[in-house]
């Protein structure tokens, strides 16, 4: 099972963010299993200056803090240092090269550079020896300053590092480009290239995640299914409009990672997004301005577009296999009997049918596809299905590849702060459905965007209105 982006064929463990490789993540390493507590007894009595590996030097400061020190990275502790604390310069060395390639710095500008960071486990003792600045003293996680990064310690190995790319990529924001934009974009770019897979000594930054398991305390994706939950999940102009302060609570980090996440991958807006981002100085919210001007004919596209993008975002989302777009075919009204074509390895496809609320709608289908493609053993199998889906399998309550619908509004008022979650409706060989509302007619298999790379075949589906 491969998936493929950008002519490459990649393993199918998660989906990537444009313009970086995919990669599996390391389940984190639990810091209290036996073989860390010997690895961290057998550091503490090694001779100081001494080399862990070929590339990091430790050394027990004065202080009685520990130092472990490579090609870019300065890093002073009050942890016991595992392997996984160990591995930190390592993974920051090789966050250079690929943040240079993102934000298009040439690499050769970053070779002599280096930076200091603070990993704390008591963050007391770092404010006696006056390391820690007054002003960030009561920092919840990360803080950067120049060339220096202020990390508290986290639940996992996974989430430690995420904390240090991310302020890491401020720092590379501040020495290189002077500045990114506004919060939501400053914020949500340091969120796409902290999230990343650290696998046999390799790291690979902009993965989306593809597990809890491997992702521990990441979070963001249950703080968007809680907002669902609670029906507070904001609109997309909310979020273009964060202000400097509203990060200090955690759950804007999800949105603004969503945003950046939404506006880099979408086949439309992609290009505008990359133009409005260009002139990396601007801390004002030019960009938005910039970006929604590009985008103001179709604005109201662009946040129904993002209600489903949301609606579908999870574990394993592939942006190449579910990333919607409203305008792939003209928008019209239902009036007459329409034929469309639903692909089974693609999310939710617009039909381009206007349908209004209280409109009956007649929808049938035809066709065969492939929803499950693999080897065991050497044995190839197939789940064959057709409109009304298999059982061997449930996915929200309906079976696994049945026919669904649902509907979009277009049209929605700007007071409206919040957006509630699209709901799939059967629709399987035959239905009749009443429209609850106005808005584009939507249709796709049942099936999880992480599961679609493998899929094959197309339902024929005709639409009409219902006379009965």
């Amino acid at each position: 099972m491969v998936s493929k982006v950008i002519g490459i064929e990649l393993p199918p463990q998660g989906s990537l963010v444009e313009g970086f490789l995919e990669g599996s993540e390391l389940i984190a390493k639990r810091r209290s299993s036996p073989r860390n507590l010997l690895f961290s007894l057998l550091f503490s009595v090694c001779l100081l200056g001494s080399a862990i590996g070929q590339d990091i030097r430790a050394t027990r400061l004065d202080n009685g803090l520990m130092q472990l020190e490579s090609v870019h990275l300065r890093l002073i502790t009050d942890m016991p240092i595992d392997e996984a604390v160990e591995s930190l310069p390592r993974v920051f060395d090789q966050a250079i090269e690929q943040w240079c390639s993102w934000f298009d710095v040439d690499v050769d500008r970053a070779e002599a550079v280096k930076v200091t960071a603070y990993l704390m486990l008591d963050r007391s003792r770092f404010v006696q020896l006056n390391l820690l600045p007054e002003d960030v003293s009561s920092l919840r996680h990360g803080y950067q300053i120049e060339d220096q990064l202020f990390l508290t310690d986290q639940p996992s190995d996974y989430y430690r590092r995420h904390l240090l790319l991310h302020e890491g990529t401020h720092w590379f924001i501040w020495k290189y480009l002077g500045g990114i934009g506004p919060p939501w974009l400053d914020e949500g770019t340091c969120e796409l290239l902290g999230t990343h897979v650290w696998e046999g000594g390799k790291l690979t930054l902009g993965v989306i995640p593809d597990s809890r398991v491997r992702f521990p305390y990441w979070g963001r994706l249950k703080w968007i299914r809680e907002s669902f939950d609670q029906q507070n999940v904001p609109r997309l102009q909310t979020i273009l409009n964060y202000n400097t302060i509203t990060h200090r609570t955690d759950e804007p980090y999800a949105w603004s990672w969503a945003a950046v996440l939404f506006f880099k991958n979408h086949p439309r807006y992609k290009a505008a997004f990359d133009k409005t981002t260009h002139p990396r100085t601007d801390y004002s919210n030019r960009v938005d301005s910039n970006l929604k001007r590009q985008l103001v004919d179709s604005w109201p596209i662009v946040e129904a577009e993002w209600r489903i993008f949301l609606t579908e975002l999870d574990y394993g989302f592939s942006p190449s296999h579910s990333m919607p777009d409203l305008k792939t075919t003209p928008l019209k009204p239902l009036e007459q009997k329409e034929t469309r074509t639903v692909r089974s390895d693609r999310g939710w496809q617009s039909t381009g049918l206007v349908v209004q609320i209280g409109q009956r709608l007649r929808i049938t289908s035809h066709g065969k596809t492939v929803i499950r493609a693999g080897e065991t053993n050497k044995n190839k199998y197939d789940w064959n299905s057709e409109p009304q889906g298999i059982t061997l399998e449930f996915v929200n309550g309906q079976p696994l590849g049945r026919l669904v619908a649902t509907i979009v509004p277009i049209t929605a008022s700007a007071a409206e702060k919040t957006l509630a979650k699209l709901s799939a409706h059967p629709i399987g060989r035959s239905a009749v459905w009443t429209a609850p509302e106005e808005g584009v007619l939507l249709l796709k298999i049942n099936e999880p965007s992480s599961e679609l790379f493998d899929n094959s075949g197309e339902i024929t589906v005709t639409i009409e209105q219902d006379a009965s």
